[in-house]
């Protein structure tokens, strides 16, 4: 700890010459760089300062940032999220700043992304981004550090308001009771020494955490040697008075005489023995999940040559193997394993290697698999092109730094002081240069065979039914790697084949020239330009109907060309039976491939040079079916072959449908234990009507059936519309879609299946409001809670831009009335949407929420305490403003210059041939809304009759309530 950066540099000479050139200057120490735009020092009482200052950087905004090394590793078993709420309190509104970060509008800065915070292992860190045109910011930056720095409070309230928000947060990111009971923080909580305490249950835990315990954490972490105050970008403040100002802020500040030393988790979890975990998930997984920790040592303090060239290595190792490990899974085609993933992490520092299996006996299989991967790596080595590929991003990371960001420019000054290395950027660049020219093939060799090998340790956890499922013990899985490391590896991989396996054909083209024989060129369509859309509309004989709009998207995947297709009517036309094997037919399809194409040789044909740079997925819903998809410049005559193929040659193999018949079993097994997906299956029923599934139907499911029903939704033209956009070219994309869609035959139905008529596919009523229903949850730590306001409308454009305001609105201030100003109430986050749907003549607003079960009623009381004042009142004027405001700045151009976006908004247009307006064109319909507007608004859609509250929680009964 008392290692600072700057004894670092004092001390640190490579090849005979030392790192940086030191001036020292009372009360503070600067490390002066020549004409480099960074400066770098330290005051007397420990506090670092990094100062970017160059006036040609490329950034419309000045960065400043205030890190704490007071992160999660300081925590000890009691101390859980500690650091985490003490990150909270600076956000918390209270008598003494009732506006929170909202007091920094005033600098045009938006809160939670300008002025924001982040929670790590092994830092705090703070940011606050004010734009070049309010210099004046800065003061108020520092001053906002300088609060966190010494001066936050912890009063009974602050501590409920603090202890509600994160539990919140953690209800929310831990979404599952899977997530908490074996997920990955538990997981590595368990294997780094931390404890084996119960993430399920610490939500209830923190009701006894108290303010002092709170207090002393801060005042024993928050100490001057663990702060660094950054400031990055095209400030015109002098470095020196950037330094002044931040002495006059921070000088005072006390080291303490005695630093307290932090418990090294990391050298702990190194030092231990293997350890083996068979974690129970609460009969939640069915197969088996098998987790390989190779254990690594952490980068910190990269002082020396040696060090830093093994950083190097490590950095180099780990995404070779993640490359070999992904093309490996792509080509696995074996009866017990489906997968690999490969990804190398700080806690625990390890290597993490796990297979996906298709069995629960696959377990013996699956682990000696990832070993005899590893010895084929160590045993061939690396090649030519491999070594100069990695060293490419190496030296494309680290050294070729023309055209760097702000952003990462702060993150590398960011990451140098908190590993506490001993090199600046800069520095840092030219010495990685030195010691890519003196790298070898050899060195990378050696380097996995150290991390990768017999001797080192290595951690196993089992993620399975229970506790004792299926009698694996340490030293029977222990046997199996070592096993695996001796015998052959030729044997081996013998023994882990089946006989039953596919071979793989390689396939040259998609089309074989006879079909493209069988396409014509020519034929008669209708154009149809829309000049005010900037679209061209093309009208097939065959019913299919292509709209184009080329332009250029400032945002997004700018060079992804979208592609959407949408066909009305969905599944509600089946029921019984057929309704889920109508539903699930473009999943069993994508899995049985296409044609006399397997899903491998399809998938091994997109990944030839060439081929690939295009994606389309099929997918069917209650109400419509299509296909979601994008294409790179060049690749269109690609995606419509794809597009052809699942047209005209769908095909159901058996072995892809029992396979997915097995994984579909356990996602909804999965389902039926999630709140949040239990409550979108219990309101998709309620509102349109769609059908719950359940695991008996999926076995009913036959082969003949998923095929004929596919084609019946998926094979007749007639009723498709097609949405291209991004920059293409108009002509060539015309002649294209011509040739592939526009001669596609209407499917004559082979045998006959009973649907329903046309003008009976949106038959569902919902009865009038206000209703409410109490769903059972299996989740013991919280109440998942939807809110929805829906009625029939006569649309217009000017009412569509009134609800998509008042559904802004929503967001605004819920989340700041839910999270920010009422009392203990365990909400995280708060988000409203806003549909349009039944032709486009009922719609919905829709609030979700999630809470501890304790606090539902309060806080649907609150929510529906801001209704009422929005009814009786209309929004506060400068809450309008605000939300006005962010459509402007934010909203609007996503939907005006994203490619994906405009696709979507087109599909809405056209989706019942209906003339919806696309929201971009809604712009002055939107900026023209006033206060009195909303009010009309709110009283007209906001009524009791169009009142519908969902809950899930645990242990309640189901009850259908008019009582409010």
């Amino acid at each position: 700890m008392k290692n600072t950066i700057l004894k670092i540099i004092l001390s640190v000479y490579i090849t005979g010459c030392s790192v940086a050139t030191l001036t020292a200057q009372n009360p503070k120490t600067t490390i002066n760089r020549g004409n480099s735009p960074l400066q770098v020092g330290q005051f007397e009482n420990g506090l670092t300062y990094h100062i970017y200052r160059d006036s040609t950087l490329d950034s419309e905004k000045i960065l400043m940032g205030f890190m704490v090394k007071a992160g999660r590793d300081k925590e000890t078993a009691d101390e859980l999220d500690f650091a985490h709420m003490i990150e909270h309190i600076p956000f918390v509104r209270d008598s003494v700043y009732p506006e929170g970060i909202d007091r920094f509008l005033k600098y045009d800065m938006v809160p939670y992304a300008d002025v924001t915070a982040k929670t790590t292992k092994p830092f705090v860190k703070y940011w606050f981004h004010y734009p070049n045109s309010h210099p004046e910011a800065f003061e108020a930056g520092l001053s906002w550090f300088r609060e966190i720095a010494s001066g936050l409070r912890f009063d009974e309230g602050i501590m409920d308001r603090i202890r509600s928000q994160v539990q919140g947060e953690m209800i929310f990111r831990m979404r599952t009771i899977l997530d908490c009971a074996a997920g990955k923080p538990y997981i590595s909580y368990r294997l780094y020494g931390r404890g084996t305490r119960d993430f399920c249950n610490i939500v209830n835990d923190m009701e006894e955490y108290k303010a002092e315990d709170l207090q002393a954490f801060y005042q024993r972490w928050y100490i001057p040697e663990n702060m660094g105050i950054f400031v990055v970008g095209p400030t015109t403040i002098p470095t020196e008075q950037v330094i002044g100002k931040i002495e006059t802020q921070f000088g005072d500040l006390q080291q303490p005489v005695k630093v307290p030393e932090a418990i090294d988790y990391n050298e702990f979890y190194l030092s231990q023995e293997n350890q083996y975990i068979n974690i129970d998930t609460r009969g939640l997984i069915e197969i088996p999940e098998i987790q390989l920790y190779f254990r690594k040592s952490p980068k910190k303090g990269i002082c020396t040559e040696p060090a830093l060239k093994l950083s190097l290595l490590d950095e180099m190792v780990g995404s070779l193997v993640t490359s070999r490990i992904q093309r490996r899974s792509q080509s696995l085609n074996n009866q017990d394993i489906e997968s690999i993933v490969f990804y190398p992490q700080d806690l625990p520092p390890s290597f993490l290697v796990t297979p996906k299996l298709k069995s629960p006996t696959s377990v013996k299989k699956g682990v000696q698999l990832l070993i005899i991967e590893f010895r084929k790596i160590m045993d061939n080595g690396y090649t030519d092109a491999e070594f100069h590929n990695a060293a490419k991003a190496i030296e494309d990371k680290y050294v070729n730094r023309e055209g760097l960001t702000a952003q990462s420019i702060m993150d590398e000054l960011y990451e140098n002081f908190w590993r506490e290395d001993g090199f600046l950027p800069r520095e840092k660049a030219q010495y990685i240069k030195t010691l890519l020219r003196g790298l070898t093939k050899q060195d990378l060799n050696r380097r996995m065979y150290a991390l990768f090998n017999p001797g080192n340790k290595v951690d196993v956890v089992v993620r399975a039914a229970d506790s004792s499922s299926h009698g694996l013990n340490k030293k029977e899985v222990y046997g199996w790697m070592a096993e695996a490391w001796k015998v052959p590896v030729a044997d081996w991989e013998a023994s882990l084949k089946s006989p039953e396996q596919i071979k793989i054909k390689p396939i040259k083209e998609l089309l074989s020239q006879q079909e493209f024989s069988q396409l014509s060129d020519t034929r008669d369509y209708q154009v149809n330009e829309v000049p005010e859309y900037g679209i061209t509309d093309m009208d097939f004989p065959n019913g299919m109907k292509v709209v184009l709009k080329p332009f250029q998207p400032k945002n997004g995947f700018k060079d992804r060309i979208q592609v959407q297709l949408i066909k009305a009517g969905g599944v509600s036309q089946f029921t019984g039976e057929d309704y889920a094997a109508a539903l699930y037919s473009p999943d069993i399809v994508s899995a049985s491939g296409l044609g006399s194409y397997s899903e491998q040789q399809l998938e091994a044909y997109f990944r030839q040079p060439g081929q690939g740079g295009l994606q389309l997925l099929p997918y069917a819903n209650h109400t419509e079916i299509g296909f979601r998809g994008w294409y790179l410049p060049g690749r269109l005559e690609g995606l419509l072959e794809y597009l052809y193929l699942y047209l005209t040659q769908p095909n159901v193999d058996n072995s892809a449908l029992a396979d997915w018949k097995k994984s579909q079993k356990v996602k909804l097994l999965m389902e039926q234990r999630n709140n949040d997906l239990k409550l979108r299956d219990f309101t998709r029923n309620f509102f349109e009507g769609q059908p719950f599934v359940y695991e008996e139907t999926i076995e009913a499911i036959e082969k003949a059936k998923v095929m004929d029903l596919y084609r019946i939704l998926f094979s007749g033209p007639k009723g498709y519309v097609v949405v291209i956009t991004g920059n293409f070219d108009l002509n060539t994309t015309m002649e294209s879609c011509n040739k592939y869609l526009g001669g596609i035959p209407e499917y004559t139905l082979k045998n006959k299946l009973i649907t329903k008529e046309k003008d009976s596919l949106y038959p569902h009523s919902i009865p009038q409001g206000p209703l409410s229903f109490n769903l059972d949850g299996d989740d013991p730590r919280k109440a998942d809670v939807r809110v929805c306001y829906s009625g029939r409308l006569d649309y217009s454009p000017k009412e569509d831009a009134g609800l998509f305001v008042l559904n802004k609105i929503f967001n605004d201030r819920l989340h700041n009335r839910l999270r920010n100003e009422e009392k203990n109430s365990t909400v995280y986050t708060v988000f409203s949407t806003y549909d349009l749907f039944d032709q486009n003549n009922r719609y919905k607003l829709t609030i979700t929420f999630n809470c501890v079960n304790s606090k539902t009623k309060k806080m649907i009381n609150a929510l529906k305490d801001e209704i009422d004042t929005l009814k009786e009142q209309g929004p506060v004027p400068e809450v309008l403003e605000n939300v006005l405001a962010n459509i402007s700045l934010y909203y609007m151009p996503a939907y005006e210059d994203n490619a994906e976006h405009m696709a979507m908004q087109l599909i809405d247009r056209y989706k019942y041939n209906k003339e919806r307006e696309p929201l971009y064109r809604l712009k002055d319909y939107i900026q023209n809304i006033t206060v009195a507007d909303v009010k009309e608004l709110a009283k007209k859609y906001l009524n009791e009759e169009n009142y519908y509250q969902f809950i899930v929680s645990e242990k309640s009964s189901q009850v259908e309530s008019n009582n409010f």
